[in-house]
């Protein structure tokens, strides 16, 4: 009989649908026993404009824990936790946007745990102790400038930032990646973030850790550490930060 997936801990998680990166990291960085469902989905906005997080956004919810009216219960992946990755879907409309969104997750899904990305950075720069970030992306300025007014609205420093503005950003290589970073830290800072759940940053973090000589925090990285939290799953995670040894804040 084959082993089946899942039996410690199932990963639900929503996705855009140009999403490459995310389910390949978190399955790099997933111990035994855990496996990740995903959705890729676009819904539409109050004004029929392309919105992850719009009209039919519940619908990818429902499709992963099968809530609709009248479904019979058991069917369905069964996650213990159902992680919204994208990044800048969570911060794009402020903090208590992003609370809004966890609220509608865990009411479309009869009650299972929610996170968000930038809510999982959030924690997950707090547990690494960091006040002054760099802040480094591969988007553009104006989402740059609304990702660091979400940060400072939880008393980080976000000391310096850039972005890359590439638009294929999960075809962005790691040495390119690499090199971008070194070029814009700053040594007066305690910690880095890199953003985008579609950024590949997860090879490299034990790398930039070393050579930078803090903290390193990605968008993946964080949103998968939350959710082992989440998952009470205590498995040791090696190779892919610092984060992974810190125990998540109140």
């Amino acid at each position: 009989m084959p082993t089946p997936y899942g039996w410690r801990g199932r990963i639900g998680v929503i996705l855009t649908t140009q999403n490459t990166v995310v389910e390949p990291e978190f399955y790099l960085m997933a111990p035994e026993g855990i496996s990740i469902h995903a959705v890729h989905t676009a819904s539409r906005d109050e004004n029929g404009r392309m919105s992850l997080t719009g009209r039919g956004f519940e619908d990818a919810v429902r499709c992963l824990t099968a809530t609709w009216p009248g479904m019979k219960q058991g069917v369905g992946t069964r996650p213990g936790v159902i992680a919204l990755a994208c990044t800048a879907a969570s911060f794009g409309g402020g903090v208590e946007y992003e609370k809004e969104l966890r609220r509608r997750m865990e009411r479309a899904s009869g009650g299972v745990p929610a996170i968000t990305t930038i809510g999982a950075v959030v924690q997950a720069l707090r547990a690494v102790g960091a006040k002054r970030i760099v802040l480094a992306t591969p988007y553009g300025e104006q989402t740059n400038r609304r990702e660091k007014a979400f940060l400072e609205a939880f008393d980080f420093e976000v000391v310096k930032m850039a972005g890359l503005g590439e638009p294929y950003m999960d075809e962005v290589p790691p040495e390119r990646i690499y090199r971008f970073v070194r070029g814009i830290w700053d040594s007066s800072c305690d910690a880095l973030f890199v953003s985008c759940t579609n950024f590949p940053v997860v090879p490299i973090i034990s790398v930039l850790e070393e050579d930078l000589g803090v903290p390193v925090v990605t968008s993946n990285q964080a949103t998968f550490w939350s959710a082992l939290k989440v998952l009470r799953c205590g498995a040791h995670v090696g190779g892919f930060g610092k984060l992974f040894s810190m125990a998540s804040p109140p």
